[in-house]
This record gives C-alpha cells, sequence and structure tokens, in this order.
C-alpha cells in the first residue's frame, strides 16, 4: 500500500498498463499522472486539459 503524492485535487480514476508496472491517475485537477507502480514515481504528467476527467484506461 502505497500514498501517492502530486495531485491538487481529488482522484478521480486509477488504471493499470497492462504489464501492470504503471499507474494512470486521473484528478479532478485536471491533470492525468502516469506513475511507476512499483516505486510510486512519477514518470509523467499530462496537463493543461478543459474538463476534468472522471475515467482512464491504458
Amino acid at each position: 500500500l502505497r500514498t501517492l503524492e502530486g495531485h491538487s485535487s481529488a482522484v478521480s480514476s486509477v488504471a493499470f498498463s497492462h504489464d501492470s508496472t504503471r499507474l494512470a491517475l486521473t484528478s479532478y485537477d485536471r491533470t492525468v499522472k502516469i506513475c511507476g507502480a512499483s516505486s510510486g514515481a512519477s514518470l509523467q504528467t499530462l496537463k493543461d486539459h478543459s474538463n476534468r476527467f472522471t475515467s482512464v484506461a491504458f
């Protein structure tokens, strides 16, 4: 169990990659974060979207 930080608002959805090595997390702060599943390290942040995300999938 791990706490991932970095979103400035509530996380709205989480999905594992097909090989279970990465997580995609969407947030009501209008960002998507890609993190390493085992380390929790942020790999990429997609931001500046015009709408909030409600779901994510790989």
